[in-house]
């Protein structure tokens, strides 16, 4: 469980750290458009590996059990769904762009 993590850490952090701030415009100046995009593109493929490994061999843990509650969500979804069904969406084109 550490493992993933960790790499879930190592995920977003690539994202918001380098992608996310001023950081990336230094990088970029130093290396290179292309050579960044590589080596980002590099890191995040093996962040994205690392967590898929990681979430393989985590234990599994029962978070609850599954009562009759436990399918009150699909009910719930269900519901909305066929509850929605005679709604109708209007796609037309705004008063300001009829001719």
């Amino acid at each position: 469980m550490a493992s993933l993590l960790a790499a879930a850490i190592f995920f977003v952090g690539i994202h918001f750290v380098i992608s996310g701030s001023p950081l990336r415009g230094k990088i970029v100046a130093s290396l290179g458009d292309g050579p960044f995009r590589g080596l980002f593109s590099l890191l995040s493929l093996i962040g994205i590996v690392w967590l898929s490994r990681a979430y393989s061999q985590a234990e599994y843990i029962q978070l609850g059990s599954f009562t009759a509650f436990g399918r009150m969500p699909w009910f719930w979804c269900c519901w909305r769904f066929f509850s929605l069904r005679g709604t109708r969406v209007r796609l037309t084109k705004p008063d300001c762009c009829r001719r």
